[in-house]
């Protein structure tokens, strides 16, 4: 493709589009890079710099950057720092292991140092690995809750034929469980796979995908009088790169469990605090959060509520002359 060609590679709409789209050789990158500089009014030579053999094998190509990023111009550098030694005490990892950090962020490696240093004079941390697990919930809403009903019944029942038809879609992706969550006319199920060493997003939404077609097919063959009406991949169930109380009490990803005793010698010489003040810091950070999270007075309804004496003088004693009171949880309102 030209110079020309490149500039003038536009949609359907007559907006400028990235040129080559799917193209991994090299020349394809090379040119695509060459537009992007014209196109921003910039030189991008440091990221112009691919693999020192680039070609010599499939590990310095960029065709093997295909599945992994779209429309690659180079690769760039970013600053790495070790972090280490930290003595971890494990099934499958036991002894002295140091860990890369890719980060500019400034004392974040010498911050993360110190704390291993600090594990390390206490005896290390063990660790476990309790379960390894990537979710994906769909979906199915029907025209009322008994339909719900008899096609959770029908479908627990095909958990053995959905992990076959897993294998058939990925050399990777094992189908372990099912579980269902019922909201009125709506079905949501927990598909939960393992994913071996990948952490399987994407694995698990095409092989659900595949799973869901399957089921729609054989559900309509095999129960007369129940229909999906409405069908999505996703439900949001499984709270997906987001912070939810469901994945901490549901693994989703890989569950760990660490431990460490950190001796006060240890906190006083290594990272220069004592274990009261850290108490004291704890105690007030929770107390000053929970006066600015709370609703109405912010007062503990334990207190006032669930616990409200015959004389209000043996729990709630007066406060200070602007009229606070404070419960004896620690909350003031």
């Amino acid at each position: 493709m030209s110079e020309t060609e490149l500039d003038s590679d536009k949609d359907p709409y007559g907006h400028p589009r990235i040129p080559l789209r799917g193209l991994y050789d090299v020349n394809s990158c090379n040119l695509r890079r060459q537009w992007a500089e014209k196109f921003a009014n910039c030189t991008l030579d440091q990221v112009g710099a691919w693999w020192p053999n680039q070609g010599s094998d499939d590990a310095c190509s960029c065709l093997k950057l295909k599945g992994n990023i779209e429309n690659p111009i180079g690769l760039a550098k970013v600053p790495v720092g070790l972090v280490g030694p930290l003595l971890v005490r494990g099934k499958n990892v036991a002894g002295y292991i140091l860990c890369p950090f890719a980060t500019t962020e400034g004392a974040l490696v010498a911050s993360a140092t110190r704390g291993a240093s600090a594990l390390m004079r206490s005896g290390g941390v063990f660790v476990s690995t309790e379960d390894h697990v990537m979710t994906r919930a769909p979906s199915f809403t029907f025209a009322n809750a008994k339909e719900a009903e008899l096609f959770w019944t029908w479908l627990r029942d095909k958990l053995d034929d959905l992990r076959l038809q897993v294998r058939q879609y990925s050399q990777h992706a094992e189908l372990v469980s099912l579980s269902p969550q019922r909201f009125g006319r709506t079905l949501v199920v927990q598909f939960k796979y393992c994913t071996r060493d990948a952490a399987g997003q994407n694995m698990v939404t095409g092989a659900t995908s595949h799973l869901c077609k399957w089921l729609l097919g054989k559900a309509e063959k095999d129960m007369e009088g129940v229909r999906v009406v409405r069908f999505l991949i996703e439900s949001n169930l499984s709270c997906d790169k987001k912070l939810a109380m469901l994945n901490l009490v549901q693994t989703r990803g890989v569950h760990v469990q660490a431990e460490a005793w950190v001796p006060e010698s240890v906190l006083q010489s290594v990272l220069k605090f004592q274990s009261r003040h850290y108490r004291f810091q704890y105690q007030r950070k929770q107390h000053h959060s929970s006066c600015l999270h709370s609703n109405g007075s912010g007062c503990c309804l334990c207190c006032r509520v669930g616990h409200m004496p015959t004389d209000p003088s043996s729990s709630i004693q007066r406060g200070d002359r602007t009229g606070h009171e404070e419960c004896r949880c620690g909350t003031s309102s």
